[in-house]
C-alpha cells in the first residue's frame, strides 16, 4: 500500500478523523481490530457468507462485552490488496458489501503491508494511549502471487515486530492447516491462536465468532471449538 492517493492507498486504508479519534489521549481504553480476508477465487463458492460474517463481527464491536471503544478495518486481497472497509469507528460502521472472490491469492504481501502500516500509526501513538490491537487473517489457500524474493521472510519478520508491542495476532484456515498458515507468516502457532476448521460456510461462521468473542472479550476460551457450535450464519443486515 503506498500513499499515492487511490482508492486502496494508506490514505484511504486510515482517514485523518479516525485515527485522530484512535491515539487521542484520553481515559477511554480502546480496540483496534484488523481483519484480512481472502477474496481470491477458492472463495467463490462461499458466496457472500464471509461478507456476511464479517458484518457480524464487527455488530459485536458496536456493543462490546469489555466495554472497551472499538474500531475496525477490513482489507481483502485476491491479485491485490482491497480496502473493503477503512479504519472506522465501530459504531459508525456502514455493512461492507463490496467482497467479491476473484483471481489468485496475495497473501503475505497484503498481511505485510497491512501490519507495516499499522505499526507506524501505532508507534506514533508512543504509548499515550491505551490501545489493543487485534490482527485475523481469513484464508483458504496457501500464497501464490507474493514476491518469493520478499515473501514470507519480511512478513515473518514484521510479525515478530508487532507481537513484542504485544499484539494478538489470529490464523484461520479455512479447509487448510492453520497452524502452517501461522507458521509461514510469523503468526503464534498455538491453538488458541492457529485454528483449522473445515471448508463449509458454517465453519467460517464459528472462526468469525471465535475472533469476535475473543476481540470484544479480550479472553479466549479454550473450549470454542469443542463446544456445539450454532450451524447458521449471521443474518444479513
Amino acid at each position: 500500500m503506498k500513499d499515492n492517493g487511490n482508492k486502496n492507498s494508506v490514505s484511504a486504508l486510515i482517514p485523518g478523523d479516525a485515527l485522530n479519534g484512535l491515539v487521542q489521549v484520553d481515559t477511554k481504553p480502546k480496540t483496534l481490530s484488523i481483519m484480512i480476508l481472502d477474496q481470491s477465487s477458492s472463495m467463490m463458492h462461499y458466496d457472500d457468507t464471509p461478507q456476511t460474517c464479517i458484518n457480524g463481527v464487527i455488530e459485536e464491536c458496536k456493543n462490546p462485552k469489555d466495554g472497551r471503544t472499538q474500531f475496525c478495518t477490513v482489507i481483502a486481497f485476491d491479485d491485490e490488496a482491497e480496502i473493503l472497509l477503512p479504519l472506522t469507528l465501530a459504531t459508525e460502521v456502514v455493512p461492507i458489501s463490496n467482497y467479491r472472490a476473484k483471481n489468485m491469492t496475495l497473501l503475505w504481501e497484503t498481511v505485510y503491508q497491512t501490519l507495516k502500516v499499522f505499526r507506524h500509526f501505532y508507534r506514533q501513538a508512543n504509548g499515550l494511549a491505551d490501545i489493543k490491537v487485534y490482527v485475523a487473517v481469513f484464508s483458504d489457500g496457501d500464497d501464490n502471487k507474493s514476491d518469493r524474493e520478499r515473501q514470507p521472510r519480511k512478513v515473518k519478520k514484521l510479525a515478530r515486530s508487532v507481537r513484542a508491542l504485544g499484539w494478538e495476532l489470529f490464523c484461520y484456515g479455512i479447509g487448510i492447516d492453520g497452524e502452517r498458515l501461522a507458521e509461514d507468516m510469523g503468526f503464534p502457532t498455538d491453538s488458541d491462536h492457529a485454528i483449522t476448521v473445515e471448508g463449509s460456510p458454517e465453519a467460517i461462521a464459528n472462526v468469525t465468532r471465535h475472533y469476535s468473542d475473543a476481540t470484544t472479550t479480550g479472553c479466549f476460551d479454550p473450549n470454542f471449538f469443542k463446544k456445539k457450535q450454532k450451524t447458521t450464519t449471521p443474518q444479513k443486515p
